[in-house]
């Protein structure tokens, strides 16, 4: 059976909130990592976790940046 899902982004979408409402609607998370772990980038970190926001529950993808420096300096 084919499914179709359709997008009604009148004011835009970003990646964060894509990728978190396809994980909400039951992307694998660990496949999700496995695939792109597969392009051959390091340096960051995948996280997921569970919101709610003013009623809305959520699922908060986010892709943390791995910060190794030689020096300190504040960010």
């Amino acid at each position: 059976m084919a499914r179709t899902l359709y997008l009604d982004c009148f004011s835009g979408i970003s990646g964060d909130m894509f990728i978190g409402a396809m994980l909400d609607l039951g992307l694998d998370f660990e496949l999700l990592k496995r695939e792109i772990a597969g392009l051959g980038i390091d340096g960051f970190t995948l996280t997921v976790d569970k919101v709610d926001r003013s009623g809305i529950s959520a699922i908060k993808f986010d892709v943390r940046i791995d910060h190794h420096h030689d020096h300190h300096h504040d960010h």
